[in-house]
């Protein structure tokens, strides 16, 4: 059971682009708005890059999404594309 103070700290990812890697050999891009206690996160403007490849022959064109719900534990690795600054304490 997750206790109310213990929340995942994406509060500073809000807002920003992110890159999420899921299982599967998911890819989905998209703007942060919104997180829950369990890291489901809520991208806008999403685009699925699964079959999207830079350096190899596979080039499928991206495909958009809109608004999508990434369940938490599905993820396995999340960047954020855009500059995050952090607050001195």
């Amino acid at each position: 059971m997750v206790q109310s103070n213990q929340y995942p700290e994406l509060k500073v990812y809000m807002n920003k682009r992110l890159s999420v890697k899921m299982n599967g050999k998911r890819h989905v891009e998209g703007t942060m708005i919104g997180f829950d206690p369990f890291m489901n996160i809520t991208l806008e403007n999403a685009y699925d890059l699964t079959g999207f490849s830079k350096g190899e022959a596979n080039t499928n064109e991206k495909t958009h999404l809109g608004t999508v719900v990434v369940r938490g534990n599905s993820i396995e690795m999340m960047e954020c594309l855009d500059p995050v600054y952090f607050r001195q304490k």
